[in-house]
């Protein structure tokens, strides 16, 4: 693994709160990513992020799917360049927990590309909202958000908008931080070469 730019935490130095915070992440993904033992120099900048990915990923009112949630995950890191995330991504969308199956390379390299157009109505509108905020926010056309309100709810409409920000954010900290990948998902930064082709 390469050095990190930034050096990473050395989580025995934090104060007690933020290596609650810091442990309940490692409990949530199974390891401690990179990306927190660097947003860790600043505890209260980590838990702002986890409280964010908490409210879109695992709140009870959520109603949008997780499995649309985790192929948009792959879409916006692949369309914004993040080789971190977009390993991360892929890694966790061909791992589901739970047991349940994994996508394919066929159907990452589908995603990242483009090619995969969704499978109904539901992830049509949402992949083509999160191609469109991801390439460009104003190219969001009339006709994009108005395909998404014949198949979402209003809130599951602001629940998307905020899974693909959230995902521009996170992938512009990762990308020009410079995180090096994990030598676990290394190989599924490879994925990020469809999205160029």
């Amino acid at each position: 693994m390469a050095d990190p730019v930034i050096p990473f935490v050395d989580p025995d130095q934090l104060a007690p709160e933020a290596r609650a915070m810091l442990d309940r992440m490692a409990d949530m993904v199974g390891f401690v990513p990179h990306s927190m033992l660097t947003y860790f120099h600043r505890p209260a900048i980590a838990g702002a992020v986890m409280g964010m990915m908490g409210a879109v990923f695992q709140d009870e009112g959520s109603t949008l799917p997780a499995a649309i949630k985790g192929k948009i995950g792959v879409i916006c890191s692949a369309i914004n360049g993040c080789a971190y995330c977009t390993s991360h991504q892929c890694y966790s969308a061909a791992h589901p927990p739970g047991g349940a199956s994994g996508l394919s390379d066929e159907q990452l390299t589908a995603l990242v590309s483009g090619t995969d157009i969704g499978g109904d109505p539901v992830e049509a509108a949402c992949f083509s909202y999160a191609r469109a905020a991801s390439f460009d926010p104003a190219s969001v056309t009339p006709d994009v958000l108005e395909g998404l309100k014949q198949v979402l709810t209003s809130a599951q409409i602001v629940e998307l908008a905020a899974l693909v920000g959230l995902w521009k954010m996170i992938n512009t900290i990762h990308d020009t931080l410079n995180l090096p990948i994990e030598d676990s998902m290394k190989d599924y930064a490879r994925f990020l070469d469809a999205a160029a082709g």
